[in-house]
C-alpha cells in the first residue's frame, strides 16, 4: 500500500505527462500550420507557465527541435501584409473623405460668391436710396 507521499508523487508525473502531450501536441500543431513557435505564443494557447517550457526537458528540446526544423523564416511578413491590407483600406476611405470634402468645399465658395455679389447690391442699393 502507497503511502501519501507516493500517491502524490504519482498524481504529480500524471498531471505532468497530460500537460507534456498538450505542449507537443501544440508545437506538433503550430509546425504543420507553419506558425512561428515561440514559448510566449505556446503559452497562449496553452495556458501553462512559462516556466514549464523552460524547466521540463522533453519540451524544450521538442522546442528546440522545432525551431531548427523552421530555420530562419520570416514569420513577420504575414503581420507586415495585413497590415498594409488594413492601411490601404483605410488610404481609400480618408482618399474618398478628401473628395467629399473637396467637392463641399468648392459649393460653399460658389454660394460665399453669390452671397458676397448679393451683399454688395444690397449696399449699392442701401447707398442709392440715401
Amino acid at each position: 500500500m502507497g503511502t501519501k507521499y507516493d500517491k502524490l508523487v504519482e498524481y504529480n508525473k500524471k498531471i505532468n505527462g497530460e500537460k507534456e502531450k498538450c505542449a507537443l501536441s501544440e508545437i506538433k500543431d503550430m509546425l504543420q500550420r507553419d506558425e512561428q513557435v515561440t514559448i510566449a505564443e505556446l503559452v497562449k494557447r496553452t495556458s501553462l507557465s512559462r516556466s514549464f517550457f523552460y524547466n521540463n526537458e522533453k519540451v524544450r528540446s521538442e522546442i528546440s527541435r522545432a525551431r531548427d526544423i523552421q530555420g530562419k523564416k520570416d514569420f513577420t511578413r504575414a503581420k507586415k501584409v495585413i497590415l498594409d491590407k488594413s492601411m490601404d483600406v483605410q488610404i481609400k476611405v480618408l482618399q474618398r473623405q478628401i473628395n467629399e470634402l473637396t467637392k463641399d468645399n468648392i459649393k460653399l465658395k460658389a454660394e460665399n460668391g453669390k452671397l458676397k455679389r448679393a451683399l454688395k447690391k444690397k449696399d449699392m442699393s442701401f447707398l442709392n436710396d440715401l
